[in-house]
């Protein structure tokens, strides 16, 4: 299990279009996947909660 802390500034892209930048500080969950091969990383796949994030910087994403 590792931990990375990143810094993102700016706006940020989603699956909803952009978002603004607000300087508020956010956190999301994000899984790293990678796929070994003959001793090697083949494929790295990352998913993130970006609902999670959306509702954090307070964009409303309709009815679920």
């Amino acid at each position: 299990m590792s931990l990375d802390l990143d810094r993102h500034t700016g706006s940020l892209g989603s699956r909803i279009g952009p978002v603004p930048a607000s300087g508020n500080t956010l956190e999301a969950s994000v899984i790293d996947l990678f796929t070994v091969a003959g001793g090697r990383i083949t494929e790295v796949r990352a998913v993130s909660d970006e609902l999670g994030l959306l509702l954090g910087a307070g964009i409303s994403c309709g009815p679920v």
